[in-house]
């Protein structure tokens, strides 16, 4: 009876370990054969609209909603090696009302932005240049400004920085070489540096390395970044793993399981495809980002766009080609074309948005002919911001297509969208 006792204690014990050494991994499923239509309001509960006028920017890439203005960060010229990008400031009218720091080389000045737009706790604009720092107030003033590396530095950097971490330290993240050329493919899996770098400022040296970037030298896999309660989250190609990255350590956050699609594609088998035109089935993630309640993203399958939206409370994870955006009214006719990434759809903790400017006329044009005058009626009664913005908008339109039109009133707006989460 005792031997019995014992073994049991054992096979608990053992068990408990393993527990404990293993602990639990969420694993997000990408399944491409299970695709179903998205329904917008199944994980949105509401839409809001945003118009900022007089812009004069292009490219929108980031835009944060403050208590009393919005703040966008956009480039200053169309053209994409000419531009560079700034900070613009907009009341909650949505007029222009100034911009945040100034392109150059002199002391409060920055040449690039290199970890997009970034507010700390203190409510001040953080910005990572080429080889500085920077703080700035919402009304531009500088409140800070220090170089990158010390002249103390001995630490060679092999990467670009990404994102500032708690004011102390910043993530330095590289890339994989793409080539399918035998001396260059052997000269990567020889590579020391790594793929994600973090870098102290105050003792100015490099003080963590994670992802050896030789482990993927022969491999055309995809990283990508995000942010997440201000921790950054790093998705490894290699291992089809998101980790949270932390001081001296790396912890799994999810795993992604592609069934019969987990494979790697290799570098020559990428060119060969290239070449040849005849797509193979590899799954590709090439977007993410985490909420409190959900994990989205987007996938590319045989040159096909997939949605993945992982509900953190069920554990479920849904696979989408097809949008009904029901919350819009415009159903699955154009569904995709106002809830799409290709436009820039951005995460914050409450809401997804988007850029939708040019076609917002044809948008609600769109859902009047498809409602009765009753559903019309209850429509704008729900959404007096959209009638408000179609409104101007087509008196704009009118004032540009009569013959009397001086140019008076030839500035551009811009509509975001907000699709707050449930």
């Amino acid at each position: 009876m005792k031997v019995g006792v014992y073994i049991l204690l054992l096979f608990f014990l053992f068990f408990s370990c393993k527990q404990v050494e293993t602990g639990h991994v969420t694993v997000i499923h990408l399944q491409p054969n299970e695709k179903s239509i998205l329904k917008v309001s199944d994980y949105f509960n509401r839409v809001e609209a945003v118009l900022l006028r007089d812009t004069f920017f292009f490219g929108v890439e980031d835009f944060i909603e403050g208590a009393d203005k919005y703040i966008v960060l956009a480039s200053d010229h169309p053209g994409l090696m000419q531009g560079k990008d700034r900070y613009y400031v907009f009341d909650k009218e949505g007029y222009f009302r100034n911009c945040i720091g100034t392109v150059g080389r002199g002391t409060g000045e920055y040449r690039e932005i290199r970890n997009g737009l970034q507010m700390g706790e203190d409510s001040l604009l953080k910005i990572i240049d080429i080889n500085k720092y920077l703080s700035y107030s919402l009304d531009g003033k500088v409140m800070q400004e220090s170089a990158l590396f010390s002249a103390e530095n001995k630490t060679p950097i092999h990467t670009s920085p990404r994102y500032l971490w708690k004011d102390s330290l910043v993530v330095f993240e590289g890339y994989s070489v793409v080539t399918d050329n035998p001396a260059m493919l052997r000269a990567a899996k020889q590579d020391s540096s790594c793929f994600c770098e973090i870098y102290a400022l105050k003792r100015n040296e490099l003080i963590h390395s994670y992802f050896p970037k030789k482990e993927a030298a022969e491999f055309y896999v995809t990283n990508l970044e995000y942010v997440y309660q201000d921790t950054f989250c790093y998705y490894y190609g290699l291992d089809r793993t998101i980790y949270q990255l932390l001081p001296g350590e790396k912890k799994v956050r999810y795993r992604f399981d592609m069934g019969k699609y987990n494979r790697l594609q290799t570098m020559i088998d990428f060119y060969e495809e290239q070449k040849s035109g005849v797509l193979h089935e590899y799954l590709s993630l090439s977007m993410c980002n985490e909420t409190d309640g959900y994990v989205i993203g987007k996938y590319d399958f045989k040159a096909k766009e997939y949605i993945f939206i992982y509900d953190k409370r069920t554990g479920i994870t849904g696979n989408f080609r097809r949008i009904d955006n029901d919350l819009l009214k415009t159903g699955q006719k154009n569904g995709a074309k106002y809830f799409t990434w290709k436009r820039g759809l951005v995460f914050k903790q409450g809401y997804l948005w988007g850029v939708y400017s040019y076609d917002w006329i044809e948008m609600i044009d769109q859902v009047k002919s498809q409602l009765s005058a009753e559903e019309w009626k209850t429509y704008c009664e729900e959404h007096p911001d959209f009638i408000r913005i179609y409104d101007i908008l087509v008196k704009d339109k009118r004032n540009k297509d009569s013959e009397d039109y001086q140019g008076e009133d030839d500035d551009e707006k811009v509509v975001i969208l907000k699709y707050y989460f449930k």
